[in-house]
């Protein structure tokens, strides 16, 4: 029986509608956005959305069919994505969690009719649809769901599903196969359409939350295990690897999340805990400020599960009382004049107005195979207002009895770093990561490509980062959006999964800038996009940001692989008074000295508009090589002033540089912001 994962990792993904779901040879990507983002977070919201999550991780289930996430109490992010021909757009959760993708269906009784999210909901009509096909009880996907065929099946009969919920939610309806749109990557920043066949489930009626939220979605996108989950599906034929990782950014809500093989950067892992329905690893002791705690040498044995839950659809983290109450008075010890209250009857807070990553320690979890995991003090540290911190780090003995020694690591600890999840080898690792810059992503043949990232602003456009590659198969971009959540405390019921009613179901069917100096390489600008036709602006098209850093030698040029810009921007707030100035890196050079990134203004606060950007060098990884030339502003800042529009990725793309950077000191310019 396949693995079903209730440790919800939960990823709305956001996806323009002229690109829904991109696949390359086994690899997808597609960039997130977090709900809990800087001070926008709400206390209550933030525990209350971990209860409601933990009430599904603390039960053991054996279950025929995954349990399926509830998405207005666990979304974090949701995606737009097309099924169907013609295609329609879906607003679905993305659940590592769950095992099926399912969406609400016309005749559907009790589903939501309406989301605060500000998005319109859809129904899937599979008679409005060329390439539908139902499912019945008979067929292999549905006898492999259920390890075996169902009693009182029969040919004409459909593949049901029901889940029930202890709290009386409940959804249940019937599989259908469609095709969901895909755009097949041909090559770096280049994409044909495609689609691909998945089954799915087709919601003929909901109840309790699932039928009444105001923050609905029309379905979710499971990513578990199992063979009925999206990825197990298209990985049986081929399109794509059983692998995915993700980097969510907890101060700027933005991110990452790939499926297929990431080569670059180069992860560590540690084994999977094997037979367990969460991502669980071997945690072997835990250090404050470089000091080992001393703890009961079976703490992280002899919890709920066996070993520690590893869980980004979580916000905080949540380890066992006496853990958590070693944990704590060591990382305040060096701040003994802090007097603690509790703010919300649940959280330790406290008065600080230094910077907290010189105040407090770090605290570095170690795990079997040699990988460790260092948590800032600016991570398990969150600011609710001005001077006022609060403490990440939950005690799981007040969560309830039945969680009291559950040590499970959420958000708070995995933010700003890549987490790899590889289902092939049953291995999980992670590595400290710039979630706004590229990753890279190998396809079938061995070529590594950086396809065009995306990053969304809560209008669900979306915006581009270099981060996967082209393959033989596909990759996948989508792009995510946050919700906030808002749930009563406390856990829930147990739920209860049984198999489908065997009855027949009565449902209806359902310009570039003039450089000071031209670098003259052999084929410069062949790795450029081809120049589209110019035309007007349009305010929501994605920022993108392009340009070239070498070496300058003599007269000679040569490009440097792995150097970074770094693009600094001003804001003004929604009263006009500029803001403090930002900045972003960008992903790393290829061969040609190329960068590409893009500029996400979804981390902004509502009502703040970006006044200017400048471009600078950064770093350049070559050691004879390393003195930074001003050359095009490269220390100063080059504005971003001339740019060209891609119509077909609807980008607005600025040129800077090229930079240079020499073996020799010059003399340097003051610096702009």
């Amino acid at each position: 029986m396949d693995l079903r994962r209730l440790a919800h990792l939960v990823l709305l993904l956001l996806a323009s509608s002229s690109s829904f779901i991109t696949f390359i040879g086994g690899n997808v990507v597609f960039p997130v956005h977090h709900k809990f983002k800087g001070r926008e977070r709400s206390l209550s919201a933030l525990k209350a959305h971990d209860v409601r999550r933990h009430s599904r991780i603390l039960f053991d289930v054996d279950l025929e069919l995954g349990g399926n996430g509830q998405p207005s109490e666990t979304g974090l992010y949701f995606a737009k994505i097309g099924i169907g021909s013609p295609a329609k757009d879906y607003y679905v959760q993305v659940d590592t969690g769950s095992d099926i993708l399912w969406v609400n269906c016309v005749g559907c009784s009790k589903c939501p009719k309406k989301s605060s999210l500000g998005i319109e909901l859809t129904l899937y009509n599979p008679k409005s649809s060329s390439t539908s096909s139902l499912v019945t009880c008979d067929e292999a996907f549905c006898t492999s769901t259920y390890d075996g065929q169902l009693p009182g099946c029969r040919p004409d009969l459909l593949c049901q599903y029901n889940v029930v919920y202890g709290d009386g939610s409940s959804t249940s309806g019937y599989f259908v196969e469609d095709n969901v749109q895909l755009d097949r990557v041909t090559g770096n920043l280049q994409t044909a359409a495609g689609n691909g066949s998945v089954i799915f489930g087709c919601g003929a009626k909901q109840s309790g939350e699932l039928g009444s939220s105001s923050e609905a979605l029309d379905g979710i996108l499971g990513f578990g295990q199992a063979n009925s989950s999206m990825i197990s599906q298209l990985a049986s034929v081929g399109k794509v690897k059983k692998m995915f990782a993700h980097c969510l950014d907890n101060t700027y809500g933005g991110g990452i999340f790939a499926i297929g093989q990431v080569v670059e950067p180069k992860v560590n892992t540690t084994p999977l805990v094997q037979n367990q329905a969460h991502y669980n690893v071997f945690l072997k002791d835990i250090e404050v400020g470089g000091e080992v705690l001393t703890l009961p040498s079976d703490v992280f044995e002899n919890g709920f599960r066996q070993g520690t839950i590893i869980d980004s659809g979580t916000t905080l983290a949540y380890l066992p009382q006496v853990v958590y109450e070693t944990l704590v008075p060591k990382i305040m010890a060096l701040q003994s004049g802090l007097k603690l209250h509790t703010v919300e009857d649940q959280f330790s807070c406290f008065q600080y107005i230094a910077n907290v990553d010189g105040g407090f320690p770090t605290v570095t979890f170690r795990f079997e195979g040699s990988l460790s995991l260092t948590v800032y003090p600016h991570e398990y540290l969150f600011q609710i207002k001005d001077g006022v911190w609060c403490i990440g780090w939950q005690n799981s003995g007040t969560q309830s009895k039945d969680g009291s020694q559950l040590t499970l690591l959420g958000d708070l600890v995995l933010s700003n770093k890549l987490v790899l999840y590889d289902l092939v080898e049953q291995a999980i690792g992670w590595t400290d990561y710039n979630c706004s810059s590229s990753i890279k992503v190998k396809d079938d043949s061995g070529a590594v490509y950086s396809p065009l990232q995306y990053c969304t602003p809560p209008s669900f456009s979306f915006c581009i980062h270099n981060k996967d590659n082209g393959f033989h198969t596909f990759l996948l971009f989508l792009s995510l959006s946050v919700i906030a959540s808002a749930s009563d405390s406390g856990y829930a019921p147990k739920p209860d999964y049984g198999k489908p009613k065997t009855e027949r179901n009565d449902t209806p069917f359902p310009s570039k800038p003039e450089y000071h100096e031209k670098p003259k390489l052999k084929g410069d600008d062949t790795h450029l996009p081809p120049k589209p036709d110019y035309q007007k602006p349009n305010p929501e098209l994605i920022v993108g940001i392009q340009g070239v850093v070498l070496c300058k030698s003599g007269s000679k040029y040569v490009p440097i692989k792995g150097a970074v810009a770094r693009i600094a921007c001003l804001a003004a707030d929604e009263n006009g008074y500029e803001t403090t100035p930002f900045s972003i890196l960008s992903n790393e050079c290829d061969a040609n000295g190329y960068f590409l990134t893009t500029l996400s203004l979804s981390f902004l606060k509502k009502g703040w508009k970006i006044q200017e950007c400048k471009a600078y060098l950064y770093r350049s990884p070559l050691g004879t090589c390393q003195v930074p030339v001003d050359v095009n502003h490269g220390i100063s800042g080059a504005p971003l002033s001339s740019y060209r529009i891609l119509n077909d990725k609807h980008m607005k793309l600025y040129s800077v540089g090229p930079f240079f950077y020499t073996s020799k000191p010059q003399s340097v310019p003051k610096y702009g912001y």
